[in-house]
């Protein structure tokens, strides 16, 4: 019986007690012009912003998983490495891209969008932008900041931050995947519908009561309108639609 000490790629890493194996292993994974932690890390950023990696699944990257674009890929690695992985900069790479200002509608003349489908199985080509849906945290932030709900009768900050995480846990695992990633299907189930129904945000987000939008556009004062006439006070219709 012999001990197995570790190794990685063929590189043996130290086995005596002072090493640091974490240490070490990071050094290992980051050594190299190109590695596969960066061909992992491009892929998955990348596909956190087009909603689809450079292969059919972003987690399982690998000679089994060939990319979609290797010549992009590779580029785009063997530069984060450059910027010793600086993921800001690799945000503003992909961000500046021409693929990523491209719009979501279908160009009948490019023959490229006939078989760019990648929610039907192909892979993407990155053709045109993809449509997403939002995950469940930006879903819950947008009606936060349209509705003001989680301050509805709230006397305290911290109150009203302990609805708000009460709330957002409800809906990661209304609107949250099994493996937390991104729901490529547009197909509503029932209990999200009954929380947009019934939910107890939603109710809060439709009530009047203080700190709500719906409260503070009910006793805005009013405002004078293109004409220079005044509508009446509390009246947000009056306020809202022009001459």
């Amino acid at each position: 019986m012999e001990v197995a000490y570790p190794k990685y790629m063929g590189s043996e890493v130290n086995p005596e007690a002072a090493t640091i194996a974490e240490r070490n292993w990071a050094t290992l994974i980051t050594t190299g012009e190109r590695t596969q932690l960066s061909d992992a890390m491009v892929n998955r950023m990348w596909g956190q912003f087009f909603g689809y990696g450079f292969t059919k699944a972003d987690r399982r990257y690998g000679p089994h998983n060939p990319p979609s674009n290797p010549a992009l890929l590779e580029r785009l690695s063997r530069e984060f490495v450059t910027a010793k992985y600086d993921l800001r900069q690799m945000i503003r790479w992909i961000c500046n891209s021409e693929a990523y200002n491209l719009t979501s509608r279908v160009n009948p003349k490019n023959p490229k969008t006939k078989q760019d489908n990648p929610s039907g199985g192909d892979v993407a080509i990155f053709s045109h932008m993809y449509l997403k849906s939002m995950s469940a945290e930006q879903l819950y932030d947008s009606l936060i900041v349209a509705t003001g709900a989680h301050k509805s009768g709230s006397g305290s900050w911290e109150k009203a931050e302990g609805t708000r995480q009460r709330w957002m846990q409800q809906f990661v695992q209304a609107f949250g995947t099994d493996e937390n990633d991104e729901s490529t299907s547009f197909d509503g189930t029932i209990p999200q519908a009954l929380m947009m129904m019934n939910g107890e945000l939603i109710q809060n987000a439709l009530s009047d009561a203080k700190g709500t939008l719906l409260y503070d556009v009910l006793n805005e004062k009013g405002k004078t309108d293109r004409k220079g006439q005044t509508p009446v006070s509390g009246d947000p219709v009056a306020g809202a639609v022009g001459p």
